[in-house]
């Protein structure tokens, strides 16, 4: 049986058009190898990677990747029997459709699959377009497996779990599948499928998916599934709520292979959860200097600070951790608790980030400004908990609130009618920073807008005097560099509002 796996093009708009970047698809990767350990002939065509130097424009749209008829010229001489397409946000789902319309154009014959992380929040949004065929929920290996064998007529489908598909009128949907505890089981991810040179060639121009880096780079994740329950994350949609881990050894033994085969030098770990156990975070990190394996690394995802000792943050620095990222959410302890759900001690959370500067290590935090329940005074707390982090060298990244299908957050909004449009479309969700998508009783779009703008700008100053050489790098001075007009406006915004 032949496989052709697909990540599609990249579209954004005119304006965004320098924050493109071309990300490494493990998700397909690590399907492809698992199922040609079981004699199933894949593909993959990663027509972002194979095309980043493409670009086309219409209306303001830019569209990244290989052309639609490129791709079909690829699938056909393949012959595959089945096709899988990838979609892992939902600000890119216009071109999961469009290219499945595509494929059943040219092959009306072939079963199409969605897969990822939106195709995983909205299975029967993904279904209503009859150029898909089944859905794939959450890990897909296992999943995939099944699903040939079915289309084989070799398993019923019922057996196969964690597939959405269309029956008698309706969508049916076979049960979530458990989500796979021996993670050392699964090979390394296809990298010989990949244009793996490609990847390393836009990194060069400035394209990494995660950083500034102009070192070949490669993502790396050495556990999947998250525990916790922040009210706006879709990553238990995709991977479970129960933290499993691969060993260090066979963490290691891939970053050696990266290292020996392609030349690596920095590493993007995905996890979401790098530190969640300690002792092996320790084991990995003191492994990688035993071995000798001369990389950078770095947490783009963000770590729970809270997990962080001393000695693990010295054996961080020793491995070669150039970054970290810490998810903070909100300075406001009781709406962390409360509202975001997220189990965070912000005195702890200080700890560590003493700890990680102490250690000379780059940091950044993420918030979140605008999750419903979100009021002036919380803002005022986030406002004020980010410039305290700046004031000690912090780069903090102050997002609004984006209602990802799936999540509680989404759920409550709808149910409270929230929602600025009741389905909001792919390109509402790339412009969310530009066009927040919720309207509550404690803020609308502008205010919220007004809310984020104040907190990088007071931030932004906060670094400037305390640790201007961090300012280089925070979203903001990027922005006035190309934009030197707007320093005036941001100016009048510190002068409206009360935060």
């Amino acid at each position: 049986m032949k496989l052709c796996l697909i990540n599609p093009p990249w579209t954004t708009i005119k304006s965004y058009e320098d924050s493109i970047r071309v990300p490494f698809p493990l998700g397909l990767a690590y399907i492809a190898s698992y199922l040609q350990k079981y004699g199933i002939d894949v593909k993959i065509i990663d027509a972002l990677a194979q095309g980043w130097r493409i670009r086309q424009e219409k209306n303001n749209i830019i569209r990244v990747g290989l052309a639609h008829e490129e791709i079909n010229d690829i699938v056909s001489g393949f012959s595959p029997d089945v096709v899988g397409i990838s979609c892992m946000f939902t600000s890119q789902s216009n071109n999961l459709h469009e290219t499945a319309n595509w494929i059943k154009n040219e092959l009306p014959d072939i079963p199409v699959i969605a897969g990822g992380a939106h195709a995983s929040a909205a299975p029967d949004v993904v279904l209503r377009d009859s150029n898909i065929d089944f859905v794939v929920q959450g890990e897909g290996e296992h999943t995939m497996l099944d699903l040939m064998h079915y289309l084989e007529g070799n398993m019923d489908i019922s057996e196969a779990k964690g597939i959405h598909y269309r029956h008698d009128g309706g969508i049916a949907f076979t049960g979530l599948r458990k989500p796979l505890i021996d993670l050392d089981s699964l090979p390394m991810p296809a990298y010989s499928l990949l244009p793996m040179d490609e990847y390393f060639r836009s990194g060069e121009a400035g394209m990494a998916p995660r950083s500034a880096t102009r070192n070949k780079w490669m993502s790396v994740m050495t556990s999947r599934g998250c525990p916790f329950r922040c009210n706006f994350c879709s990553v238990n949609l995709v991977s479970g709520r129960i933290w499993r881990a691969r060993s260090p050894a066979n963490v290691l033994d891939e970053l050696e292979y990266l290292k020996e085969k392609y030349g690596v030098e920095h590493i993007f770990f995905e996890d979401d959860n790098l530190t969640f156990d300690t002792s092996r975070a320790e084991a990995i990190f003191n492994g990688i200097i035993e071995r000798g394996i001369n990389i950078t690394w770095e947490t783009p995802n963000g770590i729970r600070a809270d997990r962080l000792t001393e000695n693990l943050v010295d054996a961080m620095k020793k491995s070669g951790c150039s970054g970290l990222t810490i998810a903070v959410e909100s300075g406001d302890q009781d709406f962390l608790y409360n509202t975001i759900k997220k189990n965070m001690d912000l005195k702890k959370l200080e700890y560590a980030v003493k700890i990680i500067k102490d250690k000379g290590i780059d940091l950044s935090a993420f918030f979140i400004i605008g999750i419903p329940g979100e009021t002036e005074k919380t803002v005022k707390n986030t406002i004020d908990f980010s410039r305290k982090l700046a004031r000690k060298g912090v780069r903090p990244y102050i997002n609004i609130a984006v209602p990802l299908p799936g999540t509680e957050m989404y759920q409550e909004a709808r149910e409270k009618r929230y929602l600025l449009k009741e389905e909001p479309e792919p390109l509402d969700y790339l412009l969310a920073m530009q066009k927040p998508l919720l309207h509550t009783p404690d803020y609308d779009p502008e205010k919220l807008l007004a809310w984020r703008k104040k907190a990088m700008l007071l931030a932004s100053l906060e670094l400037l005097i305390h640790n201007p050489s961090s300012l280089l790098a925070s979203e903001t001075f990027l922005r006035l560099k190309k934009e030197p007009l707007s320093i005036l406006k941001n100016v009048k915004i510190l002068s409206r509002g009360t935060c």
